[in-house]
C-alpha cells in the first residue's frame, strides 16, 4: 500500500509485531547470559575443590574459583576472615554470617577494581570488622603519609 507521495506504507499491525518480536528477542539474550552463569557453593567447613552444594569449598576459595559473571553461594554458619574480588561476582549469603575479626584487611567484603562493576552482595550479615563491613573501592591513605604506610602513632 502506497499513500499519497508513492511512499511505501507499513501497517500498524506489521510494526507492532516487529517491535514485539525485537524485544522477545533481547529478553531471549537476556535470559541465555543469566542461565549461563556458573554458581559456585561455599560452606564454613568447605573445603573441596569441586565448590559444588554437595562438596563446597571455602568462600575465599570459591571467590577464587569463580570466573567474572558467575554466583558464588554461602550456605548457612559463620564464616572466618573476609573476602576480596576485583571480578564482578553475586555473592549471596543463605543465613551467612562474615566474622570479620581475622581479616588482614579490615573489611569483612572487599570489592576493588574496574572489573569489579555491576557485582552483588546479599544476604550476609557481617561482624567485628575493623574497617567497612563492605567496602567498594580501595581503603583510603591514612592522613599524614606519603607511602601508604598507616599511622600508628603521634609524633
Amino acid at each position: 500500500m502506497t499513500n499519497s507521495m508513492g511512499e511505501i506504507m507499513i501497517g500498524r499491525a506489521f510494526r507492532g509485531s516487529v517491535i514485539v518480536g525485537a524485544l522477545v528477542g533481547s529478553l531471549v539474550v537476556t535470559s541465555s547470559a543469566w542461565a549461563s552463569a556458573h554458581v559456585l557453593w561455599a560452606s564454613p567447613t568447605g573445603g573441596g575443590a569441586a565448590c559444588t552444594h554437595a562438596a563446597p569449598c571455602s568462600l575465599p576459595g570459591a571467590v577464587r574459583r569463580a570466573a567474572a559473571g558467575d554466583k558464588v553461594v554461602a550456605l548457612p554458619g559463620v564464616y572466618h576472615g573476609g573476602v576480596r574480588f576485583d571480578k564482578r561476582l553475586a555473592l549471596r549469603g543463605h543465613g551467612a554470617v562474615i566474622d570479620a575479626s581475622s581479616t588482614p584487611f579490615g573489611n569483612g567484603v572487599q570489592i576493588f577494581g574496574p572489573g569489579s562493576s555491576g557485582s552483588s552482595v546479599e544476604g550476609f550479615k557481617i561482624e567485628n570488622a575493623e574497617f567497612e563491613g563492605i567496602l567498594v573501592g580501595t581503603a583510603p591513605v591514612a592522613p599524614g603519609t606519603t607511602d601508604g604506610t598507616p599511622v600508628t602513632r603521634g609524633a
